[in-house]
């Protein structure tokens, strides 16, 4: 039987680890760093697009992103409804491009 999972939700970097095999801090997936909030990402998973980060969760001892879709798809935003930063996926860092920050 599954159990549920409590999502951790946080407004800063927590100390993390890129390390997989470790499991005394949660893990971080992606290539590049983790983004900063107010960072544009580009999630890759589903061609959900641009997204900006909002915030940060931990869940099932992964390190992801709150980020919401800039111009989501149709599909998304029927299952999830409109998109804003109250209405923001998880989304982890194997999922993710970060963008580069326009000057």
């Amino acid at each position: 039987m599954l159990t549920p999972t409590t999502l951790i939700r946080l407004k800063d970097v927590p100390a993390h680890t890129t390390d997989m095999e470790r499991s005394d801090l949660p893990k971080w997936s992606g290539k590049d760093p983790v983004p900063a909030i107010g960072q544009t990402i580009y999630v890759r998973v589903n061609r959900i697009g641009a997204a900006k980060v909002v915030g940060y969760a931990i869940d099932c001892g992964y390190l992801g992103v709150l980020a919401y879709p800039l111009d989501p798809p149709e599909w998304w935003v029927k299952q999830n409804g409109p998109s804003s930063p109250e209405n923001a996926p998880l989304v982890f860092g194997a999922e993710l491009q970060v963008l580069k920050q326009e000057a």
